[in-house]
């Protein structure tokens, strides 16, 4: 009888084991899903990000050229202005 209530006991033990490697197996896949859905937000927000410095890069460019165009337009106006001056 001592021999099969230890066989129980054994069994009873693994079974435990083998529920708590479940439960820790389902808190891991959990976590791994939770860092994979960050993740993913990560690199949609990063996305965003590199879409924006792009437009905002675009719009400089864009704000120099004409700012270069305005300084050229006010040299040769203000060339135009001293040129009628000296023939006064």
């Amino acid at each position: 009888m001592s021999q099969l209530k230890k066989l129980e006991e054994e069994k009873l033990q693994a079974l435990n084991k083998v529920k708590f490697v479940a439960s820790y197996i389902d808190e891991l896949s959990e976590e791994k899903n939770k860092l994979i859905d960050e993740l993913k937000t990560s690199k949609d927000e990063l996305q965003k990000v590199k879409e924006t410095m792009e437009v905002l890069a675009s719009a400089l460019n864009e704000m120099s050229t004409e700012s270069r165009e305005n300084q050229e337009r006010l040299l040769e106006k203000q060339a135009e202005i001293e040129d009628a001056r000296l023939q006064i």
